[in-house]
């Protein structure tokens, strides 16, 4: 016989009916009143059991404590010979969207931004952009990933971060096609952020001496505090969080506290990508041993 419980309609849409365990999208990582939760005035990291109780996470409310809500989610998909990104932000009703393709082998780049467009989609575990000559469709799975939340001055931000080893699809661009296999990182962002907020941060993956594969998250000014941040490393799939990092003024390097500097070296030549309102970034591709880091120097600011 199958059991159907009804979740506390803080956390969830009232009358909205989950099995057991199921939550959280995996079996037995759900909530359970007997698990000791987080406090809602701490900064947190997890798998989601035990998150703090009575806010909305993700955030809900277009509206709080007189703070629009942020939200945005990127995908970065790494491989030799063809990585490329995609995202999309909002600041309350405002959307915008990108993409942007690097082909190693031709040289060429391609990118593109709109705002109020739906040519870029993201679901659990597909991404999909129909821009002109260009589409993008990408698989992915086996993932991996953790959740982080921190109180601020007057609301909170949430952010979930998923590194996944299999992806595979097809990308085309003008008269090219390719079938393309690599990694896939997928970072989703929302809460209630100050009205001006500025960060670093950069990601990527390879293979280290031994032959594992290597993963990272680095990020200065968001979700950076000593203790339950975002900054991440998976070596062969199994996740760790690192210390504090630091980036140098061109983004060309990020030093690591328990690790010294780790790659993310500039390829010469390089142009450098640029968006704009309502979130801007500056995101430079780099060499790594086997994938393509994505490294960006972002600002956000609303009314």
């Amino acid at each position: 016989m199958k059991t159907w419980v009804r979740i506390d309609p803080v956390l969830y849409k009232p009358g909205r009916l989950r099995k057991p365990g199921s939550e959280f999208g995996a079996p037995g990582v759900g909530y359970d009143p007997r698990m000791i939760q987080a406090p809602p005035d701490l900064p947190y990291r997890g798998s989601g059991a035990g998150r703090p109780r009575g806010i909305p996470l993700p955030p809900e409310p277009l509206l709080r404590a007189g703070q629009l809500r942020k939200d945005w989610q990127c995908v970065s998909f790494w491989s030799r010979e063809l990585p490329f990104c995609a995202a999309r932000a909002d600041v309350g009703p405002l959307r915008k969207e990108y993409w942007r393709i690097w082909d190693r082998a031709s040289e060429q780049f391609r990118q593109h931004a709109h705002l109020f467009t739906r040519r870029v989609r993201m679901g659990p575990t597909r991404v999909y952009v129909r821009d002109g000559d260009v589409g993008i469709d990408v698989t992915f799975e086996d993932c991996s990933g953790f959740e982080v939340y921190r109180p601020t001055d007057r609301a909170y931000i949430w952010s979930r971060k998923d590194y996944c080893r299999e992806a595979r699809g097809a990308i085309r661009y003008g008269e090219t096609q390719r079938a393309v296999a690599g990694v896939m990182f997928v970072d989703v962002n929302a809460g209630y952020h100050e009205r001006h907020k500025h960060w670093r941060w950069a990601a990527g993956a390879g293979l280290d001496q031994d032959g594992r594969l290597v993963a990272f998250n680095a990020i200065t000014g968001l979700h950076d505090g000593p203790a339950n941040s975002e900054r991440t490393i998976w070596i062969d799939g199994e996740e760790q969080e690192i210390g504090p990092v630091t980036f140098s003024d061109d983004l060309s390097t990020v030093s690591f506290a328990a690790g010294g500097t780790k790659a993310a070296r500039c390829a010469s030549g390089r142009r450098r990508l640029s968006s704009s309102t309502p979130t801007s970034c500056s995101s430079a591709p780099t060499t790594s041993t086997g994938s393509e880091p994505t490294r960006e120097r972002c600002q956000a600011a609303s009314s």
